[in-house]
């Protein structure tokens, strides 16, 4: 992985540093971003970027299986 990008209410895309270095290409990365959250709920997004310059797509074909979802995640959270 290449690097992870991060935005906050459809925002803009900041990216994110690269906390440890990836063991191999299928393992999860850590990363982190400062954020200066207002109180209230946030729809969080993050997106990567591979080693081939491929961005992770907003959106991706419906899966049957229910599983190898690749689009961008979106988190809703409640800062106090």
């Amino acid at each position: 992985m290449r690097r992870v990008d991060v935005r906050v209410n459809g925002g803009l895309w900041q990216e994110a540093r690269l906390i440890d270095p990836q063991p191999n290409p299928y393992t999860w990365r850590r990363f982190e971003i400062a954020l200066d959250p207002q109180p209230g709920e946030a729809v969080i997004e993050t997106r990567a970027m591979d080693n081939r310059g491929q961005v992770q797509p907003a959106t991706v074909p419906f899966n049957e299986g229910g599983y190898d979802f690749g689009a961008i995640p979106k988190f809703r959270v409640r800062f106090a």
